[in-house]
Order: structure tokens, then C-alpha cells, then sequence
């Protein structure tokens, strides 16, 4: 097993570029779900994000994902991610790294929602892994998706202690 190197920073042009050439067919769907073309999606998802960071595994880019404030006055954030092959083919890496930004990021947020098609059972998978709960089902331009969150509090579930341990979150391991 060879050694794998994270690495997160704050999303460029190049790097959309770079997701829109490898996105999975499934990404794609679901960027014309929203927009035109995958270019405008993205763009709109872009602008509309408070953040959005690249995530490199071995100078290879695996993801892009973005948070949107939802309500400020319940500081309430809603995070989109993109994947490419990358991410699936190293997916202990890919979960553990996508675990430790949505825990960063409830540190800022008492809520975040996601989204995920409904034939999407990778990203239902990887989302319930890392402590999202699925809230229901919602139609959007015609299109079913599954809606999820997690929470502040949900940090405490049995379910996810085993990332935490006495010296605080553990180091990202290799997948």
C-alpha cells in the first residue's frame, strides 16, 4: 500500500476546469439539474458560496465542495461537494478528509444540509458514514433527492467517536 498526501486550498479557475473534465456521469446530472450547461452550474455554485476549497490526493484533484449560508439568524449552512474518480479510488482517505471539514465547519454552523439523488447510493453511503441523517426526500426541477443533515449535537453520537480521541480529531490516515 503507497503512501497518499491531502490537500485542501481554496478553489481556482484552473480547478474547475479541472472537475468539469473529470466529473462521474451521476455529478453531471446532477449540475444540469440546475443549470444549462455543467460550466453555469458550477459557476452559480461558485458564486453563491461563502467557501469553496479543491481537495488533491497525490497532486491529483478528488473534489470540489462549496458551503452556502441557508439562514444566517439560525446559522444554518448548506454544503455541496463534486467528485471525480480520485475520490472512490481512495475512499478511506476521501471519507476521513470529507469527515474532518464537515466537523470544521459545524465548529462555524449549528446545521448543514446536504443533498443527493436519489439513484446517488454512493453519496448516500458516504454521507450517512460520516454522521449525516437523511430528513426526507425533496423534488427539484423535477428531479428526487434525498436530503440530509447533521448537527452540532450529533457530534456526540456513539456512531462517530471513533475519528475523535483523547488528543482531540486524528491525523488523516492513508487509504
Amino acid at each position: 500500500m503507497g503512501e497518499y498526501r491531502f490537500v485542501r486550498k481554496k478553489t481556482t479557475k484552473e480547478d474547475m476546469a479541472k472537475i468539469l473534465a473529470n466529473l462521474r456521469d451521476y455529478s453531471r446530472d446532477e449540475l444540469l439539474v440546475v443549470a444549462g450547461t455543467e460550466e453555469q452550474a458550477l459557476e452559480q455554485a461558485i458564486d453563491g458560496s461563502r467557501d469553496v476549497w479543491s481537495g488533491y490526493i497525490n497532486d491529483e484533484l478528488g473534489i470540489v465542495y462549496g458551503v452556502k449560508i441557508v439562514n444566517i439568524l439560525s446559522n444554518h449552512a448548506y454544503i455541496w461537494m463534486l467528485t471525480t474518480e480520485q475520490a472512490e479510488k481512495h475512499w478511506v482517505t476521501f471519507v476521513r478528509v470529507s469527515t474532518m471539514c464537515t466537523w470544521e465547519l459545524l465548529n462555524q454552523y449549528e446545521k448543514i444540509t446536504a443533498i443527493s439523488p436519489l439513484r446517488s447510493k454512493v453519496s448516500h453511503k458516504w454521507l450517512e458514514y460520516i454522521g449525516f441523517k437523511q430528513t426526507g426526500v425533496a423534488r427539484i426541477y423535477g428531479i428526487k433527492f434525498k436530503t440530509y443533515e447533521i448537527t452540532r449535537d450529533m457530534l456526540a453520537d456513539e456512531k462517530i467517536q471513533w475519528f475523535r480521541g483523547d488528543d482531540g480529531w486524528q491525523p488523516l490516515l492513508a487509504s
